[in-house]
C-alpha cells in the first residue's frame, strides 16, 4: 500500500495544474448545453483538454488517498463501503472526464455527450460526498475514543 504523503503531493499538484491550465475547468464540467460547453472553450481546446488529463491523473491520486485513508480508520465491512464509495465516486470522475474530452474533440458537442458527462458527474458528487461523510465520521469517532481512553 503507498504512503500518503507521495499520493497527497500528486493530488495537490494536479488539482493546481487543472486550475493553471483551465481556471473554469469547473464551469466546463457543469455546463449544462452544448453551447455554454462551447462558450467556455472558445478557441482553448488544446489547454481545455489538457485540464481534462491533469483531471484523469488527479482522480487517480485523490482515489488512491481515498483508499490509503479508509485503510487508516476503518476495517472489515465499514472500510469496504467506504473504499467502494471512494472508487464509485472516481469510476464516475473518470467517465465524466472521458466524455469532457469527447466532447472537445468534437467541433459541436452532442447533446448526449453534454448529458454523459453532467449525469457522470453528478454521480461522482453523491458518492464522494458520502465517502467524505463516512470518512470524518469515522475519523471523528476514533478522535473521540482517543480522547477518552
Amino acid at each position: 500500500m503507498p504512503t500518503w504523503k507521495p499520493v497527497l503531493a500528486v493530488t495537490v499538484v494536479s488539482l493546481i495544474g487543472i486550475w493553471l491550465l483551465f481556471p473554469e475547468y469547473l464551469d466546463l464540467q457543469t455546463a449544462p448545453s452544448r453551447d455554454e460547453f462551447r462558450g467556455l472553450v472558445g478557441d482553448r481546446t488544446a489547454r481545455a483538454t489538457s485540464a481534462a488529463v491533469a483531471d484523469l491523473v488527479f482522480t487517480l491520486s485523490y482515489a488512491t488517498l481515498g483508499v490509503i485513508l479508509y485503510s487508516y480508520v476503518a476495517t472489515g465491512f465499514v472500510r469496504a463501503i467506504g473504499t467502494a464509495l471512494v472508487v464509485g465516486g472516481a469510476v464516475a470522475d473518470e467517465v465524466e472526464n472521458v466524455a469532457l474530452i469527447l466532447n472537445l474533440q468534437r467541433t459541436t458537442p452532442t447533446s448526449d455527450g453534454i448529458d454523459l458527462m453532467l449525469t457522470a458527474g453528478s454521480v461522482k458528487w453523491g458518492l464522494l460526498s458520502a465517502a467524505i461523510i463516512l470518512l470524518l465520521a469515522l475519523a471523528g469517532q476514533q478522535w473521540l475514543d482517543r480522547r477518552r481512553g
